[in-house]
């Protein structure tokens, strides 16, 4: 006769469980990642910006008295500083049983929260359309890319690849060329068709490869990068953005701190201050599709 199964067994076998956590809820930061950073010393961060007088005929009569002109004054790019945060709350007894694939409760949740927190501040970057400086019973609020976009804005009715190209050309006239575009899934399903000439890169007939997306467009006004489809963005927005001209101005970088306990178990709070410095707008473009 055999000897013992595991259904004789059982109560004494361990569990088969896989000692791997996954996680596929998006936490990519397109633009939060694509920018620098810079230091801010203010809730209320400025950027200066200087300009150039428009391209006139300029002739002076030989022998005649010079005409002097005044100078430009700059113009300071302005927003407010945002608090950032999320605080976790652990239980003494769930911190100290056994996890599968989690060796520290407390370390996974506040590891969850750090990529929460940078996504919280993407989301501002690309909806916030105002800045707000608060007050005692309101938060202070940054102004993302909309806060600051308005020269080269336009509002077509649909997102068409003549007004997409429209825009470009209102930008470069602006001065700006070489720009990252940022589009959500399905702006960028319609961008994807765009002919640009029906001239595309064509692959071997031995690569059994089919390229269905836009990722580089040439045109006469400069080359456009994309990025991959933003999930956060609005189908009203196409931002066409100059990496070079946008910061995140930092006040106070993430700090991690713990919290009282008053009772049976333990808390942690992160932290961080930032905003989004905007260097120059007329870099940049933005198409409110229908605004």
């Amino acid at each position: 006769m055999a000897g013992p199964t595991t259904y004789d067994m059982a109560t004494g076998n361990k569990p088969s469980v896989r000692e791997v956590l996954y996680n596929v809820a998006p936490d990519n930061t397109p633009l939060y990642s694509l920018i620098g950073d810079v230091n801010a010393v203010a809730t209320h961060h400025k950027c200066p910006e200087d300009t150039l007088a428009a391209r006139a005929a300029n002739k002076l009569v030989e022998g005649a008295n010079y005409v002097l002109g005044d100078p430009t004054p700059r113009t300071l790019n302005a927003n407010y500083t945002q608090i950032f945060y999320k605080g976790v709350k652990v239980t003494k007894t769930q911190q100290a049983v056994a996890h599968y694939a989690v060796k520290n409760e407390m370390k996974r949740q506040m590891f969850l929260r750090s990529k929460e927190i940078k996504g919280d501040v993407e989301y501002a970057f690309v909806t916030s359309a105002a800045s707000a400086a608060g007050d005692d019973a309101n938060a202070r609020e940054l102004g993302g890319l909309k806060a600051f976009l308005s020269t080269n804005k336009t509002t077509p009715a649909a997102l068409t690849e003549a007004d997409f190209i429209a825009l470009l050309k209102a930008a470069y006239d602006s001065g700006c060329q070489d720009l990252t575009v940022l589009a959500n899934g399905t702006n960028k399903i319609i961008i994807d068709e765009f002919t640009g000439g029906n001239i595309k890169e064509q692959q071997g007939a031995a690569v059994k490869e089919l390229w269905g997306y836009v990722e580089v467009y040439h045109t006469s006004f400069g080359t456009m990068k994309f990025l991959p489809p933003h999930r956060d963005m609005a189908d009203a927005d196409v931002f066409c953005v100059d990496p070079a001209l946008w910061n995140k101005a930092w006040l106070r970088d993430l700090k991690v701190e713990p919290y009282p306990s008053a009772g049976s178990y333990i808390a942690k709070t992160m932290e961080m201050e930032l905003t989004l410095e905007c260097c120059s707008e007329k870099g940049n473009a933005w198409m409110n599709i229908g605004g």
